[in-house]
């Protein structure tokens, strides 16, 4: 199932959110990712912005107030933040269980995600030959094997 498979793929070191979601889309819809894709993509960043942000804000906070950062500015600190505790698998599995209900947003979140586009491609695919007999008829311009 995709739950299954996004906690086996979001429990692996060093992958990333961007490369989870298109590893699950190539599993669910075979090697047909087309361009559109990245436009899903940059929204579905965006929502997952709005998922995470307040917490990750507050847990900078209380890195910040633990003297846990290092640097001479806010942005410094925002940078080591980032390089020492989101980019590193065992703080961010600590964040997820510490976090669950942000940890489950973020995989329903994703879930559905993926299988909207999967199923955008796969109506795709079923209309391709009315899409190319309605709007390219001299010439078979959209051609696509899963």
């Amino acid at each position: 199932t995709f739950i299954n498979q996004l906690c086996m793929c979001l429990n692996e070191n060093n992958i990333t959110i961007k490369t989870t979601f298109l590893k699950v889309i190539k599993n669910e819809c075979g090697n047909v990712i087309p361009d559109f894709t990245q436009n899903f993509m940059q929204a579905f960043l965006e929502n997952l912005k709005r998922i995470t942000l307040r917490t990750l804000i507050f847990e900078m906070e209380l890195c910040e107030e633990c003297k846990e950062l290092q640097g001479e500015n806010e942005e410094e600190k925002y940078h080591y933040f980032v390089e020492h505790f989101l980019e590193n698998p065992i703080h961010l599995k600590e964040i997820y269980k510490e976090y669950p209900v942000m940890y489950q947003d973020m995989l329903s979140f994703l879930t559905l995600s993926a299988q909207n586009i999967c199923e955008v491609i796969e109506h795709f695919m079923l209309d391709i030959k009315e899409i190319n007999s309605r709007f390219f008829r001299r010439i078979l311009v959209i051609k696509y094997k899963k």
